[in-house]
């Protein structure tokens, strides 16, 4: 049976938000509040996504004191209630998030919800004020934690999009992230992640799967940071193991969490050992 490309889109995107909402460490209906914890940090980071981001940002590891193992200077606490919202069934759905580690995403609990987490129009920045939610909500992380001198956002948007697999989307990304570098965040150091395309779900699109990792990878060759070795290198346990997430989505959570450690230590590098995250105690 042969569908149009819209009606074929909308197939797989379906099939994508059910397995996310079926996948068992996304919370429904989730309303993130940032706020900041008070202490000095020379570093802070951001990292914006998908359904990618949002598990991540419940498989964290921290000690009590909310630092991360493994991690130099970075703090990280997200604490779930039910104050604003809750799904049906009771379930948390405010996290409030502090520290200098911070997640962008949206609640995946309704079709709406999960429909602004994963369209394009998400990172969208018009370079004169007409921003998407994930803009939004960066700007509304930096304004509220004036207490961390320097930030660097990393995105790793764009599954569904990548699925598409056409130039236009790859060119609204460009477009929209080069606003990012030059007018939404011009003190800031950006960067942007591949798609880990080896996963089941991108065998159900149409289009070239890799043609957004491409563009985005010849546009900004300074601010592209190339994962996709550590994804070959979990690929296929991080999806076969049947005591880790097994969707056509979804890396477990343990792998996210090594991920953005892996990440974190790689810009703390690059940025030197001056600018490495010392806090005030």
């Amino acid at each position: 049976m042969m569908f149009g490309n819209k009606t074929f889109m909308r197939i797989v995107c379906g099939m994508l938000l059910m397995a996310v909402m079926f996948c068992p460490a996304i919370f429904a209906r989730a309303a993130t509040v940032y706020v900041s914890d008070g202490m000095q940090y020379d570093e802070g980071y951001i990292f914006i996504g998908e359904s990618h981001m949002q598990i991540a940002a419940f498989g964290m590891q921290q000690d009590v004191s909310g630092k991360i193992p493994g991690l130099d200077g970075v703090r990280y606490s997200i604490y779930a209630d039910s104050s604003v919202v809750s799904n049906d069934l009771g379930d948390p759905g405010t996290f409030t998030m502090s520290g200098n580690l911070f997640f962008v995403f949206e609640g995946t609990g309704r079709t709406e919800e999960a429909q602004r987490q994963t369209s394009k129009e998400y990172i969208y920045s018009d370079g004169a004020g007409k921003q998407g939610g994930a803009v939004q909500k960066i700007h509304t992380i930096m304004d509220t934690n004036p207490n961390i001198a320097h930030w660097n956002i990393i995105s790793f948007h764009g599954s569904v999009s990548a699925m598409e697999g056409t130039q236009e989307i790859a060119d609204y990304y460009v477009a929209s992230y080069r606003n990012w570098i030059d007018y939404e965040f011009p003190d800031a150091d950006i960067y942007f992640l591949p798609q880990s395309t080896m996963t089941k779900n991108f065998k159900l699109g149409r289009g070239d799967k890799e043609l957004l990792n491409r563009s985005l990878a010849v546009a900004f060759p300074e601010h592209y940071m190339d994962i996709m070795p550590f994804f070959w290198e979990h690929y296929p346990q991080g999806l076969m193991d049947p005591t880790q997430k097994s969707d056509l989505v979804h890396w477990s959570s343990q792998t996210y969490y090594e991920m953005v450690c892996m990440i974190v230590r790689q810009i703390q590098e690059e940025r030197g050992s001056v600018r490495i995250n010392r806090e005030v105690e």
